[in-house]
């Protein structure tokens, strides 16, 4: 089996391993976690989706200490700035795939809906600010103490963001 899957355990990845279940089985997939330390951590989401689909699941927990260290050589070997918090797992599993002529990463899905959807706060951010604070402060606070729910984390924040981008003169300041 030439071909692997970087699974996070999420609904990206997890949607590409069962595509590629339609055609065999026994898919191998990689996963960098960090463990019960950190409160997202992917490894038994991954695992369970793994399971699911009856597919290989090779899961590397890697540790502060460890993640520190790697960062800056890896920051290094890059050809250009890369500011998604991916990369590093990209770059631990690709010299972890014994033998694989490639590895399919879930980072394409999202294209296929119309991009990334932080984008929208942008545009319905007007709507969300014009509610009175006694509305947004207790959606607010219940999304927050969401885990695992980073997306709509960055949305609220975004729809409670003005628009930038038309006052040039803050890039000035």
């Amino acid at each position: 089996m030439p071909v692997g899957l970087l699974l996070s355990g999420g609904i990206d990845s997890g949607l590409l391993l069962g595509l590629m279940s339609l055609n065999g089985h026994s898919w191998p997939t990689y996963t960098v976690g960090y463990g019960k330390s950190f409160k997202d951590d992917e490894l038994q989401d991954a695992k369970e989706t793994a399971r699911i689909y009856s597919a290989e699941n090779v899961a590397v927990e890697i540790s502060r200490d460890v993640f520190e260290k790697a960062l800056s050589k890896i920051v290094y070997l890059l050809e250009e700035p890369i500011a998604s918090s991916s990369m590093f797992n990209v770059f631990c599993m690709s010299a972890r795939q014994s033998g694989r002529k490639g590895c399919a990463h879930r980072t394409g899905p999202d294209e296929l809906f119309g991009g990334y959807t932080r984008h929208l706060g942008v545009h319905y951010g007007q709507y969300w600010r014009s509610l009175p604070k006694w509305v947004r402060q207790p959606v607010t606070q219940v999304i927050s103490a969401l885990p695992r729910n980073e997306s709509l984390k960055r949305g609220v924040y975004a729809l409670g963001a003005r628009e930038k981008l038309n006052d040039t003169s803050a890039f000035f300041r």
